[in-house]
C-alpha cells in the first residue's frame, strides 16, 4: 500500500472499494467509499479555501474537477476553524449544509445563501423572497418598519401634509401574510382635498391582487377627529395596493368613506391589521 502524496491507495473488498487519495499538502486527505466514489470524506487545512474546488474532491465546471459519480455525497472539513461542509453531486458539487465553526452558524441550502440557523435559537431566511409552490413550506420571514402617510383621492404624499414625530409603522411578514401596526399624528392637512376619501399609504408590501379580497383593518385608537360621537372608524386594504382605505360606520346601510374633512389638522390614528400578498 502506497501513501505518497498525489497517489491513489485502493483497497478492494467484498463490499466495494475504498479509495484513499492523499493530496499535496500532506494533511489534505480524502477518503472515497463505494465503487464509484459514492461518498467522499475530506480533511483539509487552511491551505484550501472554503470555496475552492479541489482535485479528488469537488466536482465543478472549472478546470479542477474530480470523478465522483452523480448522486455522490461529499463531507468536508474545509478550514482550521472546524467548519464542515456537506455537498451532493449531480455532475457539479452542490452545497446543502455548511457549519461555520467560528461563528456557530449552520447554513442550509446551496451556496451558503439560503436558510441559516444561528446560535441554535435563531433562523435566518434569504433577504429576497424565494417563494415555494408547496403549501406546507415556510419560505419567508421578515421584520421591519415603514412610514405611513395620510392622503386624499390622488394618493400622493406631496400635498404639504405634515406630521408630528409620532409617525411610525412596524410589520412582520410570515410566508405570504403581513401583520402590521401604524400610528399617525397630524400637524397639518396641507392642501389635501377636504371632500375626498381619506386613505393611508406606505404599507410594506403590495396586497394580493385577487379580485374581491378586501382585508379589514382595526382602528383601535383615534383622537381630535370631526365625526359624530356614535360613529366608529374602520378600514380595508384595496387589492394590489399598499393602501388602507379608511371607512366610517355612520349609516344604517353600512360604512361610508372617512373624508379628509373629518380628520382635523391635529387628528391622530392607530391602525393594525393583516393581509395576504
Amino acid at each position: 500500500m502506497t501513501t505518497t502524496p498525489q497517489y491513489l491507495v485502493r483497497a478492494v473488498g467484498s463490499g466495494g472499494q475504498l479509495d484513499i487519495n492523499v493530496l499535496s499538502p500532506d494533511d489534505n486527505v480524502g477518503y472515497a467509499f463505494g465503487t464509484d466514489s459514492d461518498a467522499v470524506f475530506y480533511l483539509s487545512s487552511d491551505a484550501i479555501g472554503s470555496a475552492d474546488e479541489t482535485t479528488g474532491l469537488h466536482a465543478g465546471t472549472s478546470s479542477v474537477k474530480q470523478a465522483t459519480a452523480v448522486d455522490s455525497l461529499i463531507i468536508s472539513n474545509i478550514t482550521t476553524d472546524g467548519d464542515i461542509q456537506m455537498l451532493v453531486s449531480d455532475g457539479d458539487s452542490k452545497e446543502f449544509l455548511f457549519a461555520d465553526g467560528s461563528a456557530a452558524i449552520l447554513y442550509l441550502g446551496h451556496g451558503m445563501a439560503a436558510t441559516t440557523i444561528k446560535n441554535v435559537n435563531q433562523i435566518a431566511f434569504l433577504a429576497s423572497d424565494s417563494a415555494s409552490a408547496d403549501a406546507n413550506t415556510l419560505d419567508d420571514y421578515e421584520e421591519g418598519s415603514f412610514t405611513p402617510s395620510l392622503v386624499d383621492g390622488d394618493y400622493g404624499d406631496d400635498e404639504s401634509q405634515t406630521y408630528s414625530s409620532n409617525r411610525v409603522g412596524r410589520y412582520t411578514k410570515i410566508g405570504n401574510l403581513v401583520h402590521f401596526q401604524l400610528y399617525l399624528e397630524m400637524t397639518s392637512l396641507g392642501s389635501l382635498t377636504a371632500g375626498d376619501a381619506a386613505s393611508i399609504i406606505g404599507l410594506p408590501f403590495t396586497s394580493d391582487s385577487t379580485s374581491g379580497t378586501h382585508p379589514s383593518v382595526h382602528v383601535g385608537f383615534a383622537g381630535n377627529l370631526a365625526i359624530a360621537a356614535e360613529s366608529a372608524i374602520s378600514g380595508v386594504i384595496t387589492p394590489n395596493t399598499q393602501r388602507v382605505g379608511l371607512k366610517l360606520w355612520d349609516a344604517a346601510t353600512g360604512t361610508t368613506n372617512l373624508l379628509i374633512s373629518e380628520i382635523s389638522a391635529n387628528g391622530l390614528l392607530g391602525v393594525s391589521g393583516s393581509y395576504r400578498v
